[in-house]
């Protein structure tokens, strides 16, 4: 090979090495930030146990407060929902709740799988969760809103 071969040929592997590497960091852009899956995680655990206290049927007044902390994502990738991208991120984190009068309860290593799509236009992003659909479950996606915990 000669000498402008050799640079024709290494011009074009940094080019390609370069390209990869900017795919590889759009990607990683376009993954939840770790605020927006504290918020989703903690949006999730606190629908859950809302709908356990009304099952119970506890007053607001008596029923406990929940804080989610110390998420720790493990997994994030990409998932199609509806022919549009969203991303399902897996991990655990930590909650406590307190009760009234009580002491309060504290849980470590509950894990969680979300699936969060960005909102188009907006820094926004949505949760999917479970909604109720006319005689069967249906899909729906709660706004996370642009106020991340």
């Amino acid at each position: 090979m000669t000498r402008p071969q050799a640079r024709g040929w290494l011009a074009g592997l940094m080019a390609l090495l370069m390209l990869a590497g900017l795919a590889g960091c759009n990607d990683l852009a376009a993954a939840p930030p770790q605020e927006v899956v504290l918020q989703a995680v903690a949006t999730q655990a606190q629908n859950n146990q809302a709908t356990l206290w009304q099952q119970l049927s506890l007053q607001a007044e008596t029923a406990p407060s929940l804080s989610v902390n110390q998420v720790k994502v493990r997994r994030t990738r990409p998932v199609d929902v509806a022919s549009t991208i969203a991303y399902e991120v897996t991990g655990t984190y930590r909650y406590k709740i307190r009760y009234p009068n009580r002491r309060q309860v504290k849980q470590s290593q509950v894990p969680f799988t979300v699936i969060l799509q960005a909102i188009p236009e907006t820094e926004d992003w949505q949760l999917l969760r479970m909604g109720d659909g006319e005689g069967d479950r249906a899909w729906a996606w709660e706004p996370l809103g642009g106020d991340r915990a």
